[in-house]
């Protein structure tokens, strides 16, 4: 079986007697879970920040949820985790923040503290035009059989799920202990299952081939963002096998004649900070370095068991 290079893309509540900074509370016991009222103390309304996922939900196996807010401060945090465990049911909770926020180093370390997930991401960004496009286009050199194209409308090929897997080897989801690997290999491959047949996520699912051979593919979105319409990288993998062959930028500048067909003006990516087949990819085709956020996994109950899970326990490690 062949190897692919991919490129993609607080405990419970505690008195703090010598530590008088709050605790980030993470697991809450139930003998000490909050009353309603202390879960919406505070000026925020958690309903409109926390928005339910339904497809990772049904693929983890666990109630999931995502906070929509990127700048909060430990109490905040508190409350929010508090509001989404009790009221809510959320046993695993994504929080994306920016690295800069005053807030997130403090943060950072009380999750890290109690045994929960935190991960370095970046943000690349490409303007997108006709010139940029044609530039890219004539400095890259590939196979000579290699085309690239729309995958279609038909279900994915082993292939090609094989590689959406392995476009996620840096991911959040692969990086997570507590995530099998079984979930993470449903989560990727049935997302890009979902988007070849028009139900994903994705607007468009490219693909490298090497006559009858899927050597490479990427994903890819548009929509509006913080600077206008603007295109999103979501997955790429190249088969080990094609290496250095310029494959990957192939499937750049065809990302960006893409993007360019839908009306955007940039087009971004995210790579995980210790991704440098990424840095080195997206450097090398004019992206520049944007943005460095933290993701982070909150764990506030234990995930089902599933064979072939990584790592320890919720409860493991997990001071009290």
């Amino acid at each position: 079986q062949r190897k692919l290079l991919c490129y993609t893309t607080l405990s419970e509540h505690r008195e703090m007697v010598a530590d008088p900074r709050p605790a980030i509370a993470i697991a809450v016991m139930a003998s000490q879970d909050p009353s309603p009222h202390e879960c919406r103390r505070g000026d925020k309304d958690w309903s409109e920040l926390v928005t339910d996922l339904d497809f990772d939900t049904s693929v983890l196996g666990v109630k999931t949820a995502r906070l929509g807010e990127e700048e909060l401060t430990e109490q905040d945090l508190v409350q929010c985790l508090a509001y989404c465990k009790a009221e809510c049911g959320v046993s695993l909770l994504f929080w994306q923040a920016r690295q800069d926020w005053v807030q997130t180093r403090r943060i950072m370390e009380r999750a890290n503290l109690d045994g929960h997930f935190v991960n370095d991401r970046i943000l690349w960004r490409a303007g997108v035009s006709q010139e940029a496009s044609n530039s890219l286009s004539h400095a890259t050199h590939a196979t000579a059989n290699l085309t690239i194209g729309p995958f279609g409308g038909r279900e994915a090929t082993p292939s090609l799920l094989a590689l959406g897997v392995k476009a996620g080897a840096f991911s959040r989801f692969n990086l997570d202990e507590r995530v099998s690997r079984q979930q993470f290999e449903r989560l990727f491959s049935t997302s890009l299952a979902n988007s070849v047949l028009g139900r994903g996520i994705d607007d468009v699912v490219l693909v490298a081939r090497n006559g009858n051979e899927e050597v490479g593919m990427m994903a890819l979105c548009g929509g509006r963002g913080a600077r206008g319409s603007e295109a999103a990288i979501r997955l790429i993998a190249v088969d080990d096998e094609y290496q250095g062959q310029g494959v990957a930028r192939c499937l750049i500048a065809a990302a960006f004649s893409w993007a360019l067909g839908q009306g955007c003006t940039s087009i971004v990516a995210w790579a995980q900070e210790k991704n440098v087949w990424a840095s080195r990819l997206y450097t090398s085709t004019g992206f520049v370095l944007e943005e460095r956020w933290l993701d982070f996994h909150f764990w506030l109950s234990p995930q089902p068991r599933e064979s072939g899970v990584r790592g320890r326990t919720l409860c493991e490690g997990i001071p009290s």
